[in-house]
């Protein structure tokens, strides 16, 4: 999110979990870069954006834009870290190697520099990162991101409730710090304690003033339940986030429209609204015709809850053409419905028609011609 998208956003808010049995208040502030740096900090983030849908070598100048960008921003704020991170991000896009090597041989005397310098260490040398991390909680035990970061490693290691409690604590020193309260959405979620996850996913929403990736976050926890109301829910969201993309999303917005149609399909079938699911599927194949998922969806549909056996052998039969002909590797979620169930349901569904033909009268040969004005005598 841009500091001017966080500049409209609304203030302070609160969200209230339970956690180890007590109530706790999560409070979230809007990310907002300091003002002298936030016109370059903006451009940064743009020129990288637009970066990510050029080849080279149009991509890595618009990198070294960024890059030069960010470096204006913390010329201006020195102590706005989020324009050093920024800057690292562009540094390790441009030259991963010397970016890192340069980072870890740097004196990193305060925690700021010794989180850039864990970041660097990442993910390779994980027991150095944790090092430098916990010295920098030791050395400020103010600076959040510290806090963060170590809770990123926690969470890598499975140690989910350490990383909780440090997201938490991270959260409670830098309301604006959204990357803890994302993290601990996702912790909630792994864990099962789905109304937690909700209640942080929708705070999420309001504190990024309706980011459509945290939407669209939102309606996919939401479809993990099989409940009517929550798919309507969802599809408040979904249909928000098709809205602001428009009818013809940019390069950088396909794989979000083509998700969200998808989702939004799904949303359809759990209230057997199955017509409005299955034109939704094919919002999504116009988007992207090797959405394998679409056609999956479509051909159970029309198998199962409208009985019509031929749509869904088209539908199937349709997918396993467009297995052969991807121009990418198969998704991993479709592995085994492209080598097991649909070519398994084609063959089921071929019988199941060819048994509910009509068999055609075989006329005897011997047999005299009835008389062209009626029947033989």
């Amino acid at each position: 999110m841009t500091a001017g998208a966080a500049g409209r956003a609304a203030g302070l808010l609160a969200l209230a979990l339970l956690a180890g049995g007590c109530r706790s208040t999560l409070h979230a502030r809007p990310i907002a870069i300091e003002p002298a740096a936030a016109a370059p900090y903006a451009e940064a983030e743009r020129e990288r954006a637009r970066a990510a849908t050029l080849a080279d070598p149009e991509r890595r100048a618009a990198l070294e834009a960024a890059l030069a960008a960010a470096r204006r921003a913390q010329a201006a704020a020195p102590d706005e870290f989020r324009a050093a991170l920024l800057a690292q991000d562009l540094e390790f896009e441009l030259d991963l190697r010397a970016a890192r090597e340069r980072y870890v041989a740097d004196s990193a005397e305060t925690a700021a520099a010794k989180v850039l310098a864990a970041r660097a260490l990442l993910p390779e040398r994980t027991a150095e990162a944790r090092t430098l991390l916990t010295s920098a909680i030791a050395q400020d035990g103010d600076f959040a991101f510290a806090r963060y970061g170590l809770a990123f490693l926690e969470q890598r290691e499975g140690r989910a409730d350490r990383a909780r409690t440090l997201c938490a604590e991270a959260l409670a020193r830098d309301p604006t710090l959204l990357e803890s309260l994302r993290m601990l959405a996702e912790l909630e979620q792994d864990a099962g304690s789905r109304e937690r996850a909700l209640e942080a996913r929708t705070l999420l929403i309001e504190v990024t003033g309706g980011d459509l990736l945290e939407r669209h976050r939102l309606a996919q926890l939401l479809l993990e339940a099989d409940d009517r109301s929550d798919a309507t829910a969802a599809e408040k969201q979904l249909r928000v986030i098709l809205e602001q993309l428009g009818d013809v999303p940019g390069p950088e917005q396909l794989e979000l429209a083509r998700d969200a149609w998808l989702d939004l399909g799904t949303a359809f079938a759990r209230r057997s609204r199955d017509a409005e699911a299955i034109a939704a599927w094919e919002h999504a194949l116009a988007l992207d015709r090797e959405c394998l998922t679409a056609l999956y969806n479509i051909g159970v549909v029309e198998m199962k809850q409208r009985r019509h056996p031929e749509l869904a052998l088209l539908a199937f039969e349709e997918y396993l053409l467009r297995a052969q002909t991807m121009t990418r590797p198969l998704p991993a979620d479709q592995i085994f419905y492209r080598l097991f169930y649909v070519p398994n349901q084609v063959r089921e569904l071929r019988e199941q028609l060819q048994r509910a033909a009509p068999t055609p009268a075989i006329r005897d040969p011997f047999e005299a011609e009835p008389p062209a004005g009626g029947s033989a005598p």
